[in-house]
């Protein structure tokens, strides 16, 4: 390292730059600027430059001196020496402007006596300046010797506590020296602890604190930014972790979690990291959440055994994968009233909400999702009518960050939806979608539009459905890391859309497009029976329903949830219908896909007379559902060699929103040359109906049972009541009552009529 004396004969380094930009010579220099910079060397290498003729005149203009008297000054020292420059070393807070006004001067400030990295002899000039930001004071302290960076960060230290002084009378400056960058909008966004007003970007260019570099970045040397911070630690110790905490949400702010989370880890600021994981923890998962593990990692054991919410944030970011979250499943059986980290979430977002704000929001968030983790999924929805209150009334009181908001909606959209509460969870998975397209995020905006559209095919709309498939492409194109995730289900929908235009190609492509086996996404369950669904139409019924048997109970906690209770069971119905293995349909009186189910069961085996009951009960809740009820009812009441107009009607209806999968009912029952011989199928969809199985099914074996049953059976006929067929046959009312209930199962009736009506059926 090449040491150069400062303040000796040759000219202060940064003055041939400042000459540079002078169009006219004037006599007079103003210099305002720090000790530390060789303010009287450049203000001697001003006056002499050129070979002048004397050394020129320097006046020092100190705090106690007012702007009056210093113009008087410099006008008599400009007239007793005419032909020699002056230069005013003004004080950090003089009034240069009031100087300017009154004599042709040229200014200096700091950031022209600061030297360039080409303005510094040494080895490593750019290594220097960026360390010390070309303070002559820290350069000339690097370049003895006996330098060091402490060293020089003590020499940096009076000086720029003294331009501070008057610079900065709020020492608001110094706190900002605790952010890791310094752009417009992270400067915006710090808000300091105790209120004062920060710095602005070009307040801090002014003031020497900041240095441009070639690309446009700012920076602030490290020697200054620990001057500045040991300023802080000496005057307020105790604001240190705030400002970390306050540097480290600016960042955030600002979209940046990552440097965020590097800030509170670096300066092991543990309640900072821990806030922003809690706050935040919407924006780490819509980011690559892989980066942020090691966050997680930093966390000192001790924090995390007490902090069961951390821990539910944290088993939420360890799940991230290549490209998604690999979140765990449920492996023991739910029991909420063991679950600590539930009651404590609950506890605290209730508390929260009395003044509902984004933490509020977070909190309420964090729940609904330990829960749906933990397999409490009819909770989990419960917790999610309480969020959404929340979360309107904290939007509409103090801002949440769009991200927050969004993700909010959603998850308590996945909570209502696996809860199968359908028309609530349409409500809240589009008012994420507002949110997300409102704060132009394309990562909540596919999530959302690929989650209704899951839905919207599951309530019947497959047109709806189509759409929102078709608007999820934008969005989902830019997404980066979690692609496959938010586009999971939207993949899902073209899978389902295809098996209902009976387009098994079109679904096989899909699939392929998802892991052969389900993974743990949390609509699993609807990619199995999808899968089941589109094997048993190639033919191979009877595997597929073994698959999704098994894959039942290999996660039985996890299928538990009610829709993916619901969507098994009608899974494997329609297998069984489809491959002609059909019997009774347990629970179709409330069930209104099971109905249609028993219906098809009743037109191809028997009994034909109880066919109407269950096409009228219990109501159909969907377009697809409706058409179906309506297809059967042709196969109940069309007699084509009398009367064709019941299936031109259906056939009306049919042609404005059918779909083909609406006509299986009738392939199964043998209509499909009719439904060709109508002229309403395409070439091409009579061919895709006459490809798939055509079932014989084997009549339904009558139900076996015990002598006792067969007694309470002939009671039945003969109108007996329960009391008397108790005293006949010399057993309590409860035992009778137990048996019947008993008898009705086997004979899947409801009611004494539907039993007789049964058992004349199975001829009994």
């Amino acid at each position: 390292m090449q040491a150069a004396a400062s303040n000796g004969p040759s000219p202060h380094p940064a003055l041939g730059r400042f000459l540079l930009r002078a169009d006219a010579e004037p006599r007079l220099l103003i210099i305002r600027a720090p000790e530390g910079v060789g303010r009287r060397w450049f203000a001697r290498s001003w006056c002499a430059r050129d070979g002048a003729a004397d050394e020129g005149h320097i006046v020092e203009w100190s705090p106690d001196e007012d702007a009056e008297t210093i113009i008087r000054t410099l006008t008599r020292v400009l007239a007793e020496a005419p032909t020699s420059r002056v230069t005013l070393i003004a004080h950090a807070s003089a009034p240069i402007a009031r100087i300017a006004a009154a004599f042709a001067c040229r200014v200096a400030g700091p950031a022209d006596l600061m030297l360039r990295e080409d303005e510094i002899a040494a080895d490593d000039p750019a290594g220097i300046h960026d360390l010390t930001g070309g303070w002559l004071v820290a350069v000339d302290d690097l370049l003895h010797p006996s330098g060091t960076p402490e060293s020089a960060r003590r020499a940096l230290l009076p000086p720029l506590a003294r331009w501070l002084a008057a610079r900065d009378p709020d020492d608001a400056v110094p706190e900002v020296a605790f952010l890791p960058h310094f752009t417009a909008d992270v400067l915006l966004a710090f808000e300091s602890p105790d209120g004062k007003l920060p710095p602005t970007q070009r307040d801090l260019l002014d003031d020497g604190l900041l240095h441009p570099r070639p690309d446009g970045e700012v920076f602030m040397p490290d020697l200054v930014r620990y001057a500045l911070q040991d300023l802080v630690r000496e005057q307020d110790p105790a604001l240190v972790p705030r400002l970390v905490e306050a540097s480290s949400s600016a960042i955030a702010d600002t979209g940046d979690m990552e440097t965020a989370i590097d800030t509170a880890v670096g300066q092991r600021a543990w309640p900072a990291l821990q806030n922003l994981l809690l706050e935040r923890w919407a924006d780490l998962f819509t980011t690559d959440a892989r980066k942020l593990r090691t966050a997680a990692k930093a966390f000192p054991r001790f924090l995390l055994d007490r902090t069961g919410e951390l821990n539910t944030v944290l088993r939420v970011l360890s799940a991230a994968g290549p490209d998604r979250m690999l979140l765990p499943l449920p492996t023991l059986p739910p029991d909420l009233t063991r679950d600590r980290t539930a009651a404590r979430l609950q506890q605290r977002a209730l508390k929260l909400a009395e003044r509902p704000d984004a933490r509020a929001v977070s909190y309420g968030l964090l729940e609904i999702s330990h829960l749906r983790l933990a397999g409490h999924f009819v909770e989990a929805a419960h917790a999610a009518t309480r969020l959404r209150p929340v979360l309107a009334e904290a939007t509409a009181s103090r801002p949440v960050p769009g991200a927050l908001g969004a993700l909010a909606e959603i998850h308590a959209g996945m909570s209502f939806h696996l809860a199968d509460r359908l028309p609530e969870a349409r409500l809240a998975y589009e008012a994420g979608l507002h949110r997300a397209r409102a704060d132009n995020h394309h990562f909540l905006e596919a999530d959302a539009l690929s989650k209704l559209a899951l839905l919207t095919l599951q309530g019947g709309h497959t047109d709806e459905a189509r759409r929102l498939v078709e608007d999820l492409s934008e969005p989902l194109d830019k997404v980066g890391w979690g692609k496959s995730m938010v586009g999971r289900a939207g993949t899902l929908a073209k899978v389902w859309i295809a098996l209902h235009a009976l387009d098994l190609d079109g679904a096989d492509d899909a699939l392929r497009s998802l892991p052969e086996k389900p993974d743990t996404d949390e609509f699993w369950v609807v990619h199995a029976v999808l899968q089941a669904l589109a094997g048993t139409l190639r033919g191979d019924g009877e595997h597929a329903a073994a698959t999704l048997t098994a894959r039942r109970d290999e996660r039985p906690y996890s299928a538990a949830a009610p829709m993916s209770e619901r969507m098994i069971t009608e899974g494997l119905r329609w297998i069984e219908q489809i491959t002609g293995t059909a019997s009774a349909v347990p629970g179709w009186q409330r069930n209104p896909e099971l109905a249609n189910l028993e219906s098809l069961r009743r037109l191809r085996t028997g009994p034909f007379d109880a066919v109407l009951h269950s096409l009228d009960t219990p109501e159909r809740t969907n377009p697809r559902q409706r058409l179906t009820a309506r297809s059967l009812r042709v196969r109940a009441f069309h007699n084509p060699d009398v009367d064709d107009g019941t299936l031109r009607e259906f056939c009306r209806q049919w042609e404005e929103s059918g779909e083909l999968s609406d006509l299986l009912p009738l392939h199964l029952l043998g209509r499909t040359p009719e439904l060709r011989a109508s002229g309403i199928l395409s070439e091409e969809q009579a061919c895709r109906l006459e490809a798939l199985p055509s079932p014989t099914p084997a009549g339904e074996a009558a139900p076996e049972l015990t002598p006792r049953e067969e007694a309470l059976l002939t009671l039945l006929r003969q109108g007996r009541t329960r009391r008397e067929m108790a005293q006949l046959t010399i057993r309590s009312e409860n035992t009778i009552k137990s048996q019947l209930r008993s008898l009705y199962a086997k004979l899947d009736a409801s009611s004494a009529t539907e039993a007789l009506e049964k058992s004349r059926h199975f001829n009994l």
